[in-house]
């Protein structure tokens, strides 16, 4: 059974850890690398007329895109209004703060981004058919999510997270509005000194999103701490924490 995504958890502890994010990001700013070098194999260019990202958060995509890219006209969307203060300089952009499963998206768009975000959504499938009706026909969606290996450390341990869909399952959803173009799947294992640090980090880079089964006392914390070191450690010092990355680019049906 999928957990219950809370939008509203999502919106007001994304936007109480803005500031942080950035700073410990440093997966999703690969991740976000990673997508436009895909995106430009797969297509070989560099310009587009209209381009829609989703989930912009505080720019770590939208940054390397106006390195990287041209464009006419870019359409930023995120479920947190606040992050349109990372925005307002941007040239030729427009936010739109909103949830992208249900507001009126922007219509007869060249290119749709996103960077570590579909794994937010209720309903993928609904979602990429919702994106291909914003698309032009020909009309690209490139994308990062994560894959059912992410954070499964925590998922071991308390028993709750994100339902995370693996690379063919994202295919199947693609299928009847997409032609699939490149998928790439990564993993990264990432260290930390303890679990609490664990812990710090992913407050610090966003929420699970799902509405928690119980409160955690100090006793339920130290047995985390002690399961933690004993099934993740890596050596004496160290705990793992596994990020699972995957990247797709695919081409709305012409017709």
């Amino acid at each position: 059974m999928r957990p219950m995504i809370d939008k509203t958890l999502i919106r007001t502890r994304f936007a109480r850890n803005l500031e942080s994010y950035a700073a410990e990001a440093a997966i999703q700013r690969e991740m976000a690398r990673h997508l436009l070098d895909q995106l430009h194999l797969a297509l070989g260019k560099r310009e587009f007329e209209t381009i829609a990202e989703i989930g912009c958060g505080t720019g770590i995509l939208t940054d390397l895109l106006e390195e990287r890219f041209d464009f006419a006209q870019l359409h930023l969307i995120d479920l947190v209004p606040e992050c349109a203060q990372f925005h307002r300089n941007r040239a030729n952009a427009q936010f739109h703060p909103g949830d992208v499963e249900t507001m009126e998206l922007p219509h007869e768009v060249d290119l749709i981004l996103s960077n570590a975000v579909f794994q937010w959504v209720d309903d993928p499938a609904m979602l990429l058919r919702r994106l291909a009706t914003a698309l032009k026909p020909g009309g690209i969606l490139s994308f990062t999510t994560f894959g059912p290996e992410n954070c499964r450390e925590i998922a071991a341990l308390t028993g709750t997270g994100l339902r995370y869909y693996s690379s063919a399952e994202w295919g199947e959803f693609l299928k009847p509005e997409f032609e699939l173009l490149a998928c790439s799947d990564e993993r990264y294992i990432l260290e930390f000194p303890d679990p609490l640090a664990v812990l710090r980090h992913l407050k610090s880079t966003g929420v699970t999103g799902v509405a928690p089964t119980e409160r955690w006392n100090r006793r339920k914390l130290t047995e985390f701490r002690h399961r933690y070191r004993e099934m993740f450690s890596l050596d004496n010092q160290h705990v793992s924490l596994t990020y699972h990355p995957l990247t797709l680019t695919a081409r709305r049906y012409k017709s």
